[in-house]
């Protein structure tokens, strides 16, 4: 509010205000006379008013005056000193003007004041920048945590995990509240851990060792590493999932020691037979019969182990073309039980079939496909005893053909059904290659069905028999022609169920 000879100025404070207003001389005058008039009506009494008296008033009047005039220049000083220091600070609400001199020894005053500012605001735009890419640098090192395969792990000195990404979490079967700013042994619960972290706190040197993780039995590969600094702040673990690859480890030295004995028991078979025939001359005929029909019969099995393992091996590498196309499923299972007809009849099993309800085609390549029943319904057949029976039916379910093969045999235990179709594994080793076959015939039978989409499984009970269930991708309604070849085979078989 502009400040002029008679209109107040209010200088706000955060604690009251004070109003100051430039008084006039004629204003503190009249003032004055009034004080003095009333001192005079207290001190005489009206009726005694005379020529003393008068005197006494021009006294006062005069008394008045002096005092009005030495009170209006103190107050005009104040309120001049009061605008040229106001003015300095650049107060908006006044317009008075300030003395060029004053201005000019204030804006000296003021100057480092402007300077210290300004660097002020520099560096707090700088440490609002920094603090932005701070943020966004921390952001982005937790997405890039939480997206690795390996767990990361960070705790403090005293050992409380301070850092858990999701694949750790994953690992330790735990989430995030029950991680950060807990102890690391109530989150892992393994002693090895809890010693590795403790040997890296205290020496400073990494630690690399595998660890069985108490609750998924998982085999972690684990990496402790020190936190930089002196003393040690803490330490870092990285978990390395190697179930998945201790497991194919163990499956390739299976598969080694598995085909080693395959080829060496044929082998050997051939070999003690031929050196009798060489060593002995006066074997008679029949023995001699005998036992080149013996190393007849192993040459072939030998023959089918190293075709089936080329076989699988060129299934695995996708090196073979196959014409997928719409497949009936009625007329490639009527071919099958035919071929096993004799086989069969040899050991009074009976085959049987039921077909859907409607015809049905799958997308797979015929010989593929007929391989695939072939290995199922021989596998059926051997591991069946007299006067059993085995049966074959498909269906349709959803978008897929499901085609099965039961039969009534001794079983599969529980805990060897995820095996069965891995190369060369059996059940019972010794009845099983008594009974003959390669041991590859199930893991041929896995592969062609994820060839072409699809998948394979088994249901067994101990003395109640197995249930393979083959499901391929479902090409759809099949033509008159292929539904007629497909009842026409029907008819030779039995279509009771068991």
């Amino acid at each position: 509010m502009k400040i002029g000879k008679s209109r107040p100025v209010i200088l706000w404070h955060k604690h009251g205000s004070l109003m100051l207003r430039d008084v006039t001389f004629w204003k503190v005058f009249v003032s004055s006379i009034g004080i003095a008039g009333l001192a005079a009506l207290i001190s005489f009494q009206w009726d005694n008013i005379g020529d003393s008296a008068v005197l006494f008033g021009i006294l006062l009047l005069a008394a008045a005056t002096l005092q009005s005039w030495w009170m209006h220049k103190r107050m005009r000083d104040l309120l001049a000193a009061l605008r040229t220091t106001v003015a300095a600070w650049d107060d908006p609400l006044l317009t008075q003007p300030v003395s060029p001199r004053l201005a000019s020894e204030f804006q000296e005053l003021l100057q480092p004041l402007h300077l210290a500012g300004g660097r002020l605001k520099r560096q707090t735009k700088c440490v609002e920048r920094l603090a932005e890419e701070h943020a966004q640098r921390s952001e982005l090192l937790q997405a890039v945590l939480a997206t690795v395969v390996e767990g990361v792990i960070v705790v403090d000195s005293d050992e409380q995990v301070l850092f858990a990404n999701e694949t750790a979490q994953k690992l330790l079967d735990v989430n995030a509240r029950e991680v950060l700013n807990r102890p690391l042994w109530e989150v892992t619960r393994s002693t090895p851990i809890h010693e590795a972290v403790q040997s890296v706190l205290m020496s400073e040197e990494d630690v690399l060792e595998e660890v069985v993780m108490p609750r998924s039995k998982s085999v972690v590969s684990l990496t402790v590493t020190a936190l930089p600094h002196d003393p040690v702040p803490g330490a870092v673990l990285v978990l390395r999932d190697m179930t998945a690859l201790r497991k194919l480890e163990s499956m390739r030295r299976d598969f080694v020691t598995n085909v080693s004995h395959e080829l060496k028991t044929p082998l050997t078979s051939i070999q003690a037979y031929a050196d009798t025939l060489l060593n002995d001359p006066e074997t008679d005929r029949e023995q001699e019969e005998y036992f080149l029909s013996r190393i007849v019969s192993e040459s072939e099995r030998l023959h089918h182990i190293i075709l089936d393992l080329i076989r699988l091996g060129r299934i695995e590498s996708q090196a073979d073309d196959y014409e997928v196309q719409e497949v009936a499923v009625g007329a490639v299972v009527s071919a099958c039980l035919e071929d096993h007809r004799a086989v069969a009849e040899g050991k009074s099993i009976h085959l049987q079939s039921v077909p859907s309800a409607e015809p049905l085609s799958v997308l797979a390549d015929a010989d593929e496909l007929r391989t695939i029943l072939d290995n199922l319904v021989d596998n059926a057949i051997k591991y069946t005893d007299s006067d059993g029976h085995v049966l074959v039916r498909w269906q349709h379910s959803d978008d897929m053909g499901i085609i099965e093969v039961q039969d009534d045999g001794a079983g599969i235990p529980l805990d060897r059904q995820p095996r069965v179709f891995e190369r060369f594994y059996r059940v019972d080793k010794a009845r099983d290659r008594e009974r003959g076959g390669t041991g590859l015939g199930l893991s041929i039978v896995k592969h062609l069905c994820q060839m072409f989409g699809g998948s394979v499984e088994v249901d067994s009970e101990m003395g109640q028999g197995s249930t393979f269930r083959v499901r391929l991708p479902l090409a759809g309604t099949q033509g008159p022609e292929t539904a007629s070849d497909s009842s026409s085979a029907l008819a030779e078989f039995s279509t009771v169920p068991l």
